[in-house]
C-alpha cells in the first residue's frame, strides 16, 4: 500500500487534503487541531458552528467535516489556488487524558468517507503520523492497520512532526 512517511509540520504539507481527529465538544485545544484552529481560524469558526448545532458529541462520532481554508464550498475546491480542504475526522466523541479518547470503529468509519471523496476528483491526503494516538490515547499499531485497510491502493502520506 502506498504509505508515504515524511518528516515536518502538516501545516505546510503539498497535499491538496489535510485530515486530522477532532471531537465532538467543538474544542481544538491541542494537537494538530489546535494548529490547524491557529493557521486556519475560518476553519475552527465551521467546525464550532457545525458541532453547536448537534446535541451531543457521540452521535458525532465517524463523521467527516471538510472545510476549504478559503470559505469556499467543498463542491468549489480548485486545488489550483492553492487553498486546502481540512479534513476533521470525528474520531473521538470527548476529550480527557486520563482515559483513551479514539474511537477506531469511528475514525475508520470517517477515514473512510474521507478515501471516496478524495477518490472522487483524484486529491492528495496527508494525516498526521499517529493520527489519533496522541491526546486521543489510541493504539498506532491498530490505527495503522485501519489506515491500511481503508485506503488499500490509495496513496496517502503521514507527516511525522519535526519543526
Amino acid at each position: 500500500m502506498p504509505i508515504t512517511i515524511k518528516n515536518g509540520t502538516i501545516l505546510h504539507a503539498d497535499e491538496h487534503i489535510i485530515a486530522h481527529q477532532v471531537n465532538g465538544l467543538g474544542v481544538m485545544g491541542g494537537g494538530v487541531a489546535r494548529q490547524i484552529k491557529q493557521a486556519y481560524p475560518g476553519v475552527f469558526r465551521r467546525y464550532k458552528t457545525f458541532v453547536d448545532n448537534h446535541s451531543s458529541p457521540e452521535e458525532l462520532l465517524g463523521r467527516n467535516l471538510m472545510i476549504v481554508t478559503d470559505g469556499k464550498p467543498v463542491y468549489q475546491y480548485d486545488p489550483s489556488d492553492g487553498a486546502k480542504i481540512i479534513s476533521n475526522l470525528f474520531g473521538q466523541a470527548r476529550i480527557s487524558t486520563s482515559q483513551k479518547q479514539t474511537s477506531e470503529e469511528a475514525l475508520k468509519k470517517a477515514l473512510e468517507h474521507l478515501v471516496e471523496f478524495a477518490k472522487m476528483d483524484n486529491l492528495s491526503v496527508a494525516m498526521p503520523y499517529g493520527i489519533g494516538c496522541g491526546l486521543g490515547g489510541g493504539n498506532w499499531n491498530e490505527i495503522r492497520v485501519i489506515i491500511e485497510d481503508v485506503f488499500g491502493n490509495y496513496p496517502v502520506t503521514l507527516y511525522r512532526y519535526t519543526e
